[in-house]
């Protein structure tokens, strides 16, 4: 394919991409996209753009026939948390826009963590100007203060969390965090690490650890059922690992209870052989397993169980690196979201078409975390109103990945080497270029702090209320949704 072309004014105020594949949650369709005040004006049918019956546009990008996706909405990275070892905003929102990501959802790991209200517009104040992309946090809980959930609205957070690595309750036991989560309408995410010997910065462990590790998985997966049960908790249960964990997941879910789930890059790319041979680079926080395992959490994503994929950023810094056994765990995610998921699909399903990929990756990592986390109005999805978050994506384009190209605070990762095929070529924030291959160049950090909404399936509870879900097995969570027809089919 020939280089894209853009015709730009520095400011960007109306732009029009044509001669594009638009990745739309109903297909795939030729045509371009008319953007105005930073928002999608119209889709434009190619008759259109052929036809010169087009207003004027101050700016014209020809993607040749390259495919456009929604941008992605990366809900779970750790970013700037205060100490040494965390990624900085500036950086990883390069690394965010470098691929394809236009909003992050950061974890409440930061010093301080933000627990109410006032502590989210604070931790706001500090980003902006920092961020190329725009940015939300999900709210921390401590145990001894889970009345500060009532205060919380919707315009400071949607979503609660609490880490047992970091020292926090572990709330896969709390059922008052559960209650209060509930009550106040908020999504619990949760990390199912059970044991301490298996949670954050633990070194390798033996084959009969990696067993132990399995039970304690499963057992934490049983509780957070058993809770969601008793309280009507809306729960999305982040980097799932393990085979039994899925299943356990996807079948809760089908029974009706408000689960759901994610799986990361790291998870579905790498195994616990390749984290012996490569080392920290292919070791997440949440450890990954075998090739079972790993298949599994494919069959996830084919099946339409996995809700999201995340991109679990952590990366450390390489000045800080240990020795092999304890260095710190945390290869970088976000860059790699779109071009790890979109390779090892290629790579499982070489028959499908890109565009059937594209649409169900800018399902599961666009529009199910937007509507997941309450953006729906404006992220998620290529529509007339929606932000003008965008990706042109190059099927075609191979390169091969490294650490300068993670442009982050990390070192060497888990890929450096290798030849992918796949890359978002330009990155578009509300209407403005923030990342441009070509021409290695990026934007202003100029990211936002978006208003965002309860979603559709979250209630307030009222004392003495039911749960807000029937346990009716035909009630089906909405952001689990069978896979593309094609691509359901077993592995053989």
């Amino acid at each position: 394919m020939g280089r894209l072309t853009c015709l730009a004014t520095p400011h960007l105020a109306d732009l029009l991409i044509r001669d594009a594949l638009i990745v739309t949650p109903d297909g795939v369709t030729p045509g371009g996209v008319l953007v105005r005040d930073g928002r999608i004006a119209r889709l434009v049918p190619p008759e259109a753009l052929r036809d010169g019956s087009l207003p004027p546009t101050w700016s014209v990008l020809h993607a040749r026939g390259r495919y456009v996706l929604p941008g992605l909405v990366d809900s779970h990275v750790h970013i700037g948390g205060g100490g040494p070892g965390h990624e900085d905003w500036r950086r990883a929102g390069r690394a965010a826009a470098a691929g394809g990501v236009t909003t992050v959802i950061d974890m409440p790991d930061t010093v301080p963590p933000p627990l109410d209200p006032p502590g989210v517009a604070a931790r706001a104040e500090l980003v902006r100007g920092e961020s190329l992309v725009d940015f939300r946090f999900h709210l921390g809980v401590r145990p001894d203060r889970v009345d500060l959930l009532a205060d919380v609205v919707p315009a400071a957070a949607v979503s609660v969390t609490a880490f047992p690595a970091a020292g926090g309750p572990d709330a896969t036991r709390d059922a008052e965090v559960f209650a209060a989560s509930a009550r106040a309408g908020l999504r619990l995410l949760l990390h199912v690490e059970d044991d301490p010997a298996v949670r954050c910065g633990a070194p390798p462990s033996s084959r009969t650890d990696v067993r132990d590790r399995r039970h304690g998985d499963a057992d934490a997966v049983g509780r957070i059922v058993e809770l969601v049960r008793r309280h009507g908790t809306a729960v999305h249960v982040v980097h799932v690992a393990t085979a039994g964990e899925a299943g356990l997941l996807a079948a809760a879910a089908g029974q009706g209870l408000p689960v759901t789930f994610e799986v990361t890059p790291h998870h579905l790319s790498f195994t616990e052989a390749d984290a012996g041979r490569l080392g920290p680079r292919a070791r997440p926080c949440r450890a990954v397993r075998s090739e079972r395992d790993r298949e599994r959490l494919w069959d996830a994503v084919w099946r339409g169980e996995a809700a999201t994929i995340g991109g679990g950023d952590a990366p450390d810094v390489p000045g800080e690196r240990r020795a092999p056994a304890d260095a710190p765990h945390g290869p970088p995610g976000v860059r790699e979201l779109l071009p790890a998921v979109y390779a090892g699909m290629r790579a499982r399903r070489p028959a499908a078409g890109p565009g059937e990929l594209l649409r169900l990756i800018a399902r599961l990592c666009a529009d199910n975390p937007a509507r997941l986390f309450g953006l729906a109005g404006r992220k998620g999805r290529i529509a007339p109103g929606m932000d003008a978050d965008l990706v042109v994506f190059d099927t075609e384009e191979r390169w091969t990945s490294g650490s300068a190209e993670a442009y982050g605070r990390c070192g060497p990762t888990a890929r450096d080497g290798r030849t992918v095929g796949g890359r978002p070529v330009l990155t578009l924030r509300r209407g403005q270029v923030i990342w441009d291959a070509g021409m290695e160049a990026f934007g202003p950090p100029d990211g936002v702090f978006p208003p965002a909404e309860r979603p559709a399936d979250l209630a307030v509870r009222r004392p003495g209320g039911h749960p807000p879900f029937s346990r009716s097995p035909s009630r089906i969570s909405p952001y689990i949704s069978p896979g593309l027809p094609d691509l359901q089919r077993e592995r053989s």
